[in-house]
């Protein structure tokens, strides 16, 4: 796994334990649209200019 892909799934993870502990739907929410940007982001620039 690259870097980016660990942080987002972490970034899941943390949003999933967060949302168990306290049922506030809007950190699961917002957690998952933040890793999904970090994923989709960051895949895109590391494709287009890096690689």
């Amino acid at each position: 796994m690259k870097s980016y892909e660990v942080v987002s799934f972490l970034v899941l993870i943390n949003s999933a334990i967060v949302y168990y502990y306290t049922k506030n739907i809007e950190y699961l929410i917002t957690g998952i649209i933040l890793s999904l940007a970090i994923l989709l982001g960051i895949r895109f620039i590391f494709e287009k200019f890096v690689a």
